[in-house]
């Protein structure tokens, strides 16, 4: 790409009472940039600091593309920044904060981006915080583009370049969400946006002093309220069957999701010791839920006929027993889902100890979205650390990343409480879409173990449908010594079945 095909930045950056020393950085990290395709925009929204004042003045001078703009009333974060985005000049409006700096690299690296799509109206990158001190720590590698991440945190962030022309057309920011104008902004462009695209190097420093939310989001509780605001009207305005709620920890947020009209529960049981854990697991599931459950029970010959009347008891509306001809985990799940009749069908573990509240809602509720194949559960051991969280397929293996955490650990940027993309769920407790399910042949039979788990999360990848995993969706598992974090003999068909594993798109 020539200098003559890169696009105009418009960088709009809202200035008050800032540090001169730190404004003075993030200019100079602009000035630094290997792409001289831009424009600042400096809206000093009535700086009362003389320092600030008289920094903006010999800061405009520095160079002919930097332009201070300077608002006659005090207006606050959102309107600063629709004065800027109002006085853009670019294709592509950048938004920078007043103390942060971008890494040299940023507009080129968001250039060549562009230069390869054309469709592209929103980028973002990975980031990382700068102390004052100039030190730079916590890089965070983001995922590919996650809308159910997006749903619950503000995960793309810095830095965010944004096609002018959408963020005029969704109506810029909005005052009423000041704290979380971004992530109300963001969840509006990528309603609209063609095509948005992750930019996996680290593009942006976020400056973390006291009282930043780089440090500490509960230093900014409003931002926690403004942003559950902006989710919750993002539910509604997508018609999503659920409502947004707080998260498990400041700047996240949850979606408590409806039950469809109709589950089908798939349940494979081995032999008659089975069979007690079996049934607690579908009563916990399905108590107190007001929907029409569907029981579907794949058993082995050796289960006798006294244990299998004992699913008469269990609250399903319909019970359906089928003898299993193999010992295949997959073709006893083909089989159960074949005589199940909702369009959302739960696949169900006979190694559950324990399900929590509202699981089945969690589970199932995503699935009305019709581009969601299937939802997995967060799985702990009975020693009260994660066993599964989610999938990675990258580095030429397979692993489960956040597999021996404990409990209430929050993960990498709060990666083990917020619903998120994942490549693979585990089958002990997982939905799916009928549809979805029947199209990608089901359980591929062939596979065994986790082996078909990644499987089939690849096939829906291929498809186009995505696979979640729940944060609020939660149950005990017996662990077994096969639930080792390795791969087994069966990861050579699933490898040349799909390809050596590179880079996972959603867990680094």
């Amino acid at each position: 790409m020539s200098p003559a095909d890169a696009p105009l930045f418009s960088i709009v950056t809202p200035v008050f009472d800032t540090d001169p020393a730190q404004l003075r950085e993030m200019v100079d990290s602009v000035l630094a940039q290997h792409s001289g395709d831009w424009q600042l925009l400096l809206v000093d929204d009535c700086s009362t600091s003389a320092a600030t004042i008289e920094a903006l003045t010999v800061i405009q001078d520095l160079d002919p593309r930097i332009t201070v703009v300077r608002r006659s009333t005090n207006g606050r974060i959102s309107a600063a920044t629709n004065t800027g985005l109002e006085a853009a000049a670019g294709t592509f409006v950048v938004l920078v904060d007043h103390d942060d700096t971008l890494s040299p690299a940023a507009l080129a690296v968001a250039a060549a981006a562009i230069a390869a799509d054309e469709a592209v109206d929103y980028l973002y990158s990975d980031e990382d915080k700068i102390d004052d001190e100039g030190g730079l720590s916590g890089a965070f590698a983001k995922p590919r583009w996650s809308p159910a991440r997006l749903l619950s945190q503000m995960y793309t962030s810095h830095v965010s370049i944004i096609r002018t022309a959408l963020l005029r057309e969704v109506g810029g920011f909005r005052s009423d969400y000041d704290g979380s104008q971004d992530h109300d902004a963001i969840l509006r462009v990528t309603e609209r946006a063609r095509s948005i695209v992750h930019l996996g190097e680290v593009l942006y420093h976020w400056r973390a002093t006291a009282g930043s939310t780089a440090i500490d989001v509960r230093e900014k509780d409003y931002a926690w309220d403004a942003g559950l605001r902006a989710v919750s009207e993002a539910v509604g305005r997508r018609r999503l069957a659920g409502v947004a709620e707080p998260g498990r920890l400041p700047g996240t947020y949850r979606i408590a999701w409806s039950l469809p009209t109709a589950v089908s529960l798939v349940l494979c049981i081995d032999d008659d010791t089975e069979v007690q854990r079996a049934t607690d697991a579908v009563v916990a599931l399905t108590t107190g839920v007001e929907t029409d459950v569907e029981l579907v029970v794949v058993h082995a010959p050796a289960v006798s006929e006294a244990t299998l009347q004992r699913f008469e008891e269990t609250p399903t509306s319909r019970r359906v027993l089928v003898p299993a001809p193999s010992d295949s985990s997959s073709v006893a799940r083909n089989i159960g889902f074949s005589h199940s009749t909702a369009d959302v069908v739960v696949f169900v573990d006979t190694r559950l100890e324990s399900v929590a509240v509202d699981s089945l809602a969690n589970l199932t509720g995503p699935l009305s979205q019709p581009d969601v194949g299937a939802v997995g559960a967060r799985l702990l051991d009975t020693s009260g650390h994660i066993l599964h969280a989610g999938f990675r397929y990258a580095r030429g293996d397979y692993r489960r990343p956040y597999s021996g955490r404990a409990a209430d650990a929050a993960g990498e940027a709060n990666a083990l409480v917020v619903d998120r993309e994942v490549s693979a769920v585990s089958a002990m407790l997982v939905a799916v879409d009928r549809f979805g399910f029947e199209s990608v042949g089901g359980w591929n039979e062939g596979l065994r173990g986790e082996i078909a788990d990644l499987d089939l999360g690849r096939k829906f990848a291929w498809l186009g449908r995505r696979v979640l995993w729940s944060a609020s969706a939660e149950a005990v598992v017996d662990r077994r010594p096969e639930d080792a974090d390795t791969a087994d003999e069966h990861a050579a068909g699933l490898f040349a079945r799909w390809g050596e594993p590179t880079d996972d798109p959603y867990i680094p």
